[in-house]
């Protein structure tokens, strides 16, 4: 896996490992509105499967997509790649939005493995995609536009990176 996959999932763990199925669905007084533990890596897990189906449609398809990069995403791309932050408070597409309830009840060692298990094989796929594609743009991301396996590295870093700050916060630990 790539390695800074590899210590962002050591870090999940470390922040999920002790903690019960109901200790990951409370919800602190801090961030009522907001998703709980749970839910926030339920939210990743639904991101590296979308984002693996979508690479492995490129494989099959044995094309990059022809979509441009637009010009108002530029600076969004340039935010997220670059600078290495998630813009504002975004509301998650719906299909990557956690369900209300946990089906299945997960405490947080096994969160922390279903969470591991769908990053690696997320990132399983970009090595081919990487192999098929060089370094050139190949799968559209709905925000950002497209990107390189590179990119899409990148982006997944920053994104779990900017939920493990979450995590932490309405954790019982944070």
């Amino acid at each position: 896996m790539y390695a800074p996959f590899e210590e962002v999932c050591q870090r999940f763990a470390a922040e999920l490992g002790g903690l019960s199925a109901q200790a990951l669905e409370t919800h602190p007084s801090s961030y009522p509105d907001g998703w709980n533990a749970r839910q926030i890596v339920e939210h990743l897990v639904l991101t590296y499967r979308r984002s693996a189906a979508t690479f492995r449609e490129r494989l099959e398809k044995g094309r990059p997509t022809q979509a441009p990069v637009k010009l108002n995403r530029r600076m969004t791309r340039f935010v997220v790649l670059g600078v290495g932050v998630m813009p504002g408070r975004r509301m998650a597409p719906p299909m990557v939005t956690p369900a209300a309830t946990p089906d299945p009840v997960l405490d947080g060692a096994a969160l922390a493995s279903l969470f591991r298990s769908e990053l690696q094989a997320m990132d399983e796929l970009l090595g081919p995609c990487r192999e098929q594609f060089g370094k050139q743009t190949f799968a559209n991301h709905q925000v950002l536009g497209p990107l390189s396996a590179e990119q899409w590295r990148r982006f997944h870093l920053v994104h779990a990176r900017h939920h493990l700050k979450q995590v932490q916060r309405v954790s019982l630990r944070g």
